[in-house]
């Protein structure tokens, strides 16, 4: 909490949105499922994420108080394989597509370990 202050107004109210994020992910995934499918998760989840997203964007990166994900180096989203199984074929077929970063869910910033 002392880091909060510290850092004041530049990244302290970015910090409380990412702990009140990581609440709502313990409370949604307890197992620690951070691969859940996204579109499973509750409204209050989107929202709080949403909040972490808009409030890293309003601020440099050089005063966020994390560092960025190392996964999708904080651009939110990473290329995934997607299969498909279209009717009357036996083999699936492939496309790359965005997907929301399995590491940080989406936020772009390092999540605490749980």
């Amino acid at each position: 909490m002392a880091q909060v202050r510290r850092i004041g107004s530049f990244g302290g109210d970015l910090e409380e949105a990412l702990g009140a994020f990581e609440a709502c992910l313990a409370e949604t995934a307890p197992s620690g499922r951070r691969h859940a499918e996204p579109d499973a998760l509750s409204e209050k989840f989107h929202e709080l994420r949403m909040d972490v997203v808009r409030q890293a964007e309003a601020l440099p990166r050089a005063v966020w108080p994390r560092p960025v994900c190392e996964h999708c180096a904080g651009e939110r989203e990473v290329q995934a394989v997607q299969a498909r199984y279209p009717e009357g074929t036996a083999a699936p077929e492939f496309d790359t597509i965005r997907r929301m970063c399995p590491d940080c869910w989406g936020t772009g910033l390092t999540l605490s370990p749980r």
